[in-house]
């Protein structure tokens, strides 16, 4: 059972490794936007320009992750509430 286990072990370690290599190959080779156009136009955060804060009201749902939390807050348009 030992060699089972350090066999898969090594293995999901090459992959991850393999894996993390291929995709920052792939950073390197594809083309790079510039400042300030990662974000498409007409979309919310485009140009620097997000959502204005909306307050949760008494009857939204709440999550544990603060990320949630303040997409929700910052209009319809990027997460309900």
């Amino acid at each position: 059972m030992f060699i089972v286990t350090f066999v898969s072990t090594v293995f999901q370690t090459l992959s991850i490794i393999a894996r993390d290599f291929v995709l920052g190959l792939i950073n390197i080779v594809t083309f790079k936007r510039r400042k300030g156009h990662v974000t498409p136009r007409g979309t919310p955060g485009a140009g620097g320009k997000w959502p204005a804060y909306v307050a949760p009201k008494a009857g939204d749902s709440r999550s544990a992750c603060p990320a949630l939390n303040a997409l929700a807050n910052h209009g319809e348009s990027i997460i309900g509430h």
